[in-house]
């Protein structure tokens, strides 16, 4: 998760939401059946998969890159949507002086966003960590990250997401080229394996000494480049102290095994939003 200025909400309960039938940290023992799996043409391989579980994030270079000039196209056509411009959508979010900083969710507002959370590029790729499941798409949001902009501190994704399944994973594609200038994702390897490491329930970033002695990857990219990497997995992104936006997509994905949970978590991330604010104020809060 790469954001700033966000409180973010509190973890799903019984309260916001209908108890699963079955615990989200029980998982089934079957994989896709042999007569209705689908060919993965872009399957990792043996070395790439344990790589991936060994340091909880995986790096594929130019994955996407034929798609670079149009992410960069399409992301300039958003901000010139009459809808988004108008104050009170919940899907922007800004920064202190009013510059935006990122649209989430934003994969429904033109067909190529939507073709490319489900490009088989990265289904595959998914899909060979779900031991041949398919994915479902948990999230999506574009980071526009502009000049001389904060970065993001040291967390976990799963903090935020407490409730949800624990087989999500984020893909991080670049749009723009990202440096450490301009605040490229950090990821400290290993440590997934740990779990959730602050106390269940508890929203805060990480403290520091959790990644003592471990050697971090930052992840300089060039546009089409794209970072796979678990829920647990402890990441943050410096500042950007460049001129240039530094724009990346996140998409979440769960393992289909654990069901679709992209309206239940954005009915709750909505609902959160609006928590506190006045019935005037509500009123001029809307998502289309």
């Amino acid at each position: 998760m790469d954001a700033m200025n966000i409180t973010a909400p509190p973890p799903f309960t019984t309260k916001t939401m209908q108890t699963p039938a079955r615990s989200l940290d029980e998982k089934l023992s079957w994989t896709a059946h042999q007569a209705t799996a689908k060919p993965l043409q872009f399957a990792l391989t043996a070395d790439e998969l344990t790589r991936y579980h060994e340091q909880g994030f995986l790096v594929k270079r130019g994955l996407v890159a034929d798609f670079a000039e149009t992410m960069q196209t399409q992301a300039d056509a958003l901000l010139a949507m009459e809808e988004l411009q108008v104050d009170g959508n919940l899907r922007l979010d800004l920064t202190r002086d009013a510059r935006i900083w990122k649209i989430d969710p934003f994969a429904d507002l033109h067909p190529f966003w939507s073709r490319l959370t489900r490009d088989r590029r990265i289904a595959d790729v998914l899909a060979t960590i779900y031991e041949g499941r398919e994915p479902r798409l948990l999230k999506d949001k574009l980071i526009y990250k502009p000049p001389h902009s904060q970065g993001n501190a040291l967390h976990q994704d799963y903090t935020w997401w407490q409730g949800l399944p624990t087989s999500a994973i984020s893909v991080c594609i670049a749009i723009d080229y990202t440096t450490i200038a301009n605040g490229a994702t950090t990821l400290y390897p290993g440590l997934h394996k740990n779990g959730l490491i602050n106390a269940p329930g508890e929203l805060s970033f990480l403290d520091r000494k959790v990644v003592d002695g471990v050697e971090p990857e930052v992840v300089c990219a060039e546009p089409g480049d794209v970072i796979f990497f678990d829920c647990f997995t402890p990441h943050e992104a410096g500042p950007n102290t460049t001129d240039g936006f530094r724009r990346q997509i996140f998409l979440s994905y769960n393992d289909s095994a654990d069901g679709e949970w992209h309206a239940a978590h954005y009915d709750h991330f909505f609902s959160y939003r609006i928590k506190g604010a006045s019935e005037e104020d509500k009123v001029k809060k809307f998502f289309l």
